[in-house]
């Protein structure tokens, strides 16, 4: 009888610090209040940056690897809207725009695939998750704004629980390159 390998449902993400969190959770209490939807736990609002999906615990120096080859500057995300995606049925706070933010997920989607890794290619659209299951009226306003200084990027392992999903990061890398002096 062979035995199955452990997995890890893994993405990677920006993560906020406890303050902007504390704002972000705040202002999805505001927006959610009386509405007909499923909250996302505060501790799990992040911004996806590459989901891997179930990876194999063989495979986890690869993509710790892929990661660590990533070379960028920290940058600020300036989250100002708020925005319903029908398909999807969620309640989302989102940048209006962040070059930076698409560079950093281009650089670890290039590293990801250079380590045989696939990561989901569906177009970036940088958003936080703030509700679920969004049956009210179609939202799209401005917001905020909130300065979400990305400072770092981590590796997040989701484990699913009777309460629904827990977020575990089991990896950190800074986001530290700067340009030389002129």
């Amino acid at each position: 009888m062979e035995l199955m390998e452990r997995t890890h449902r893994l993405f990677f993400a920006l993560w906020p610090s406890d303050r902007l969190r504390s704002q972000l959770a705040e202002a999805a209490r505001a927006l959610l209040e009386g509405k007909r939807a499923r909250a996302i736990p505060a501790d799990n609002l992040h911004i996806t940056l590459a989901f891997l999906g179930a990876i194999q615990a063989r495979r986890l120096p690869s993509v710790m690897a892929a990661a660590s080859g990533i070379d960028a500057a920290s940058f600020d995300v300036m989250i100002d809207r708020v925005e319903t995606w029908a398909g999807a049925d969620i309640l989302c706070l989102t940048p209006t725009t962040c070059p930076s933010l698409s560079a950093l997920v281009d650089r670890l989607r290039v590293n990801l695939l250079a380590h045989q890794l696939d990561p989901d290619r569906k177009d970036f659209r940088p958003h936080v998750t703030i509700g679920r299951d969004w049956r009210e009226q179609h939202v799209e306003a401005a917001i905020g704004p909130f300065a979400w200084p990305a400072e770092e990027f981590v590796l997040v392992e989701s484990e699913s629980g009777r309460r629904g999903s827990h977020y575990r990061i089991i990896g950190r890398w800074p986001l530290t390159h700067t340009e030389a002096a002129h």
